[in-house]
């Protein structure tokens, strides 16, 4: 409980996960038929999922290191 109390981000591993994540996100429709057929059909069922599209947006270089603290 302590380590979730006392957490600190560090800043060159929040871009670099910041970083492989906006790959992949756009990388995303260079994936196969069925990848996007699965994907979306999650999507609809589960009402409270983002889409890839959706976090592709949501990472798009406004993420930083403050705001994980402000959050």
């Amino acid at each position: 409980m302590n380590q979730m109390t006392t957490f600190v981000v560090d800043p060159k591993k929040f871009e670099i996960f910041k970083d492989i994540n906006s790959r992949d996100y756009k990388n995303f429709v260079a994936e196969q038929p069925y990848v996007h057929a699965m994907h979306w059909f999650s999507a609809v069922v589960a009402s409270r999922k983002w889409t890839t599209p959706e976090k592709a947006a949501a990472i798009g270089g406004k993420g930083q290191v403050i705001s994980v603290y402000t959050f």
